[in-house]
């Protein structure tokens, strides 16, 4: 229910067999809500392997920062450094937030790095950008000259 409220109803959702995703309230769900129900082959992780591999980081990560706060506060800790790195899989190799929202996220590491100019900023709009070499004039405004 949360997920639907933020991101609206799927289309499709594809689980394993286990008993929480084949009660009748799921299925109930997924008909009042005209989504489709898909399994992935039992005993086949393989065939699910997106979330199959997220597991694995999501458990990996878990016990890295095992002692770091509640269980809650870990799981949200590593779910928003998960969403805002850089994936392999992604297009144009973007954080999965990115891809999701069209936008970086801003993150307490946001405040690291300098602030990226503004386009609106009158100092940048009209200067001229010269490279060795161009042809250019001075002006010399001592006095006497």
């Amino acid at each position: 229910m949360m997920y639907s409220s933020h991101h609206g109803l799927p289309e499709t959702i594809v689980t394993d067999d286990g008993s929480q995703f084949t009660s009748h309230r799921i299925q109930q769900y997924c008909s009042q809500n005209a989504i489709k129900h898909m399994f992935s082959p039992p005993y086949h992780p393989q065939s699910n392997g997106q979330a199959e591999r997220f597991v694995d980081t999501l458990k990996e990560a878990l016990l890295e920062a095992e002692g770091e706060g509640t269980p809650f506060d870990v799981i949200q800790k590593v779910l928003m450094v998960y969403r805002t790195t850089a994936n392999e899989s992604t297009p144009n190799k973007q954080s999965p937030a990115e891809v999701l929202y069209e936008r970086k996220l801003r993150t307490i590491y946001s405040f690291m790095l300098p602030p990226a100019p503004r386009r609106d900023d009158a100092s940048l709009r009209n200067k001229r950008k010269f490279d060795v070499g161009d042809a250019v004039y001075a002006r010399d405004n001592r006095a006497g000259h």
